[in-house]
């Protein structure tokens, strides 16, 4: 995996579902990136991320012609995408939705942006959803280098990755369990930005 530096002739895009997003109050993930790495002010910072949208949708021609066309907007394009949870809840089995975010990624690199993914969190509201997004999450393990440049794996944090966790309630908003609160946005920040450190 390589590390994340951003020069002041980047290009920062998002993607994906509302984990990426500003809910009930919390800062939203891309910020909070982007301050943690000192972005320079220069940067070009772009959000093609929509609340609820899916793998379907964002396999969609139309947006991912939005999306590659800022892959050479800058001396290097970084792409962070995030998704997984609406395509299973679309019907999709686990094993198609990882092909499908592994697709994405690798459709990405070949538009030219270097590219960040995430592995899925838990979803409190959701019982069927844990064992299949840890099937999702176990093949996104396997040759993360062949679809992403970065691979993250909030997946396996205990702070936030483990459902049974005592504090969920701390990294997750108590209004829905879904969404990640203030402290849950900058500890995701965080194991991204964690990818700079040397083994």
């Amino acid at each position: 995996m390589m590390p994340i530096v951003i020069g002041p002739a980047d290009v920062f895009v998002v993607d994906g579902n509302s984990w990426t997003q500003s809910r009930n109050g919390a800062t939203p993930l891309p910020q909070n990136v982007l301050h943690l790495l000192d972005a320079p002010v220069s940067l070009r910072f772009y959000d093609e991320a929509e609340g609820g949208i899916g793998m379907t949708r964002m396999l969609e021609p139309d947006h991912l012609r939005r999306v590659d066309a800022h892959c050479h907007e800058g001396s290097t394009t970084w792409l962070l995408y995030w998704e997984g949870p609406h395509d299973l809840l679309e019907g999709h089995a686990p094993e198609e939705t990882a092909e499908r975010l592994k697709e994405y990624g690798r459709g990405r690199r070949v538009a030219g942006c270097k590219v960040i993914t995430l592995t899925l969190l838990p979803v409190g509201t959701w019982a069927a959803y844990e064992a299949m997004r840890q099937t999702v999450n176990q093949m996104l393990r396997m040759s993360p280098s062949s679809y992403a440049d970065v691979l993250v794996d909030p997946g396996a944090d205990p702070l936030v990755g483990d459902p049974a966790a005592p504090f969920q309630g701390i990294y997750y908003s108590p209004v829905d369990r879904v969404h990640l609160t203030d402290a849950g946005s900058l500890r995701v920040a965080t194991l991204v930005v964690a990818q700079n450190r040397p083994p």
